[in-house]
């Protein structure tokens, strides 16, 4: 393993460097002035690459972490002016986003799975930030499809859309903490 380490006039340092002969490295920049890490980058010896920034006084600001198989994620952490702090997005091979995550201190939560093929939503999760969670699948048109909600009482809530066959096109279904069904309603575009 190799070391370089650069030092600025005040004796401050400002990059570490460790190279191995098995084709590791790993490099670190620093602010001279607080002494803070501002940004990483790693290569592992199977082919990982993970490359981070962080803010001037050392707390995370991103990060990519690029995988052997050619697939990628991104991390962006202590955003501000956004119901979410922090972001997490995954890519495939061919640059193709099929999950995004949102999340926030206070609990909120948000996460998109796509079709890769067609870029269309096929699942949504949000948690409130009373704890109401709520998960959503969608058609591959990009319809919704099914809706279920749990409540912080414990009760949940299912609906059904686009149902063919039938005189009705969406159903809704709640059920107490036991999971004891207490309503059943049926709709249809016709007004029914």
């Amino acid at each position: 393993t190799t070391v370089h380490q650069v030092f600025n006039a005040s004796g401050k340092i400002t990059l570490l460097e460790r190279t191995g002969s098995n084709g590791f490295f790993e490099n670190f920049k620093f602010d001279a002035s607080t002494g803070n890490v501002i940004s990483h980058n790693l290569k592992t010896t199977d082919g990982e690459t993970v490359n981070q920034t962080y803010y001037s006084d050392g707390s995370a600001k991103s990060a990519i972490f690029y995988h052997a198989n050619g697939s990628y994620d991104t991390y962006d952490y202590n955003i501000t002016g956004k119901t979410y702090s922090t972001q997490h997005q995954t890519f495939n091979a061919a640059g193709k986003i099929v999950n995004l995550v949102r999340d926030s201190d206070n609990g909120f939560h948000q996460s998109w799975k796509f079709d890769a093929s067609t870029g269309k939503t096929v699942a949504f999760t949000q948690f409130e930030t009373d704890g109401t969670q709520k998960y959503t699948t969608y058609t591959s048109t990009g319809a919704a499809k099914t809706l279920n909600i749990v409540h912080t009482d414990g009760h949940t809530e299912a609906f059904d859309y686009g149902i063919t066959g039938q005189a009705y096109t969406t159903r809704h279904q709640v059920f107490d903490a036991n999971g004891k069904l207490t309503l059943l309603e049926h709709s249809g575009n016709d007004g029914f």
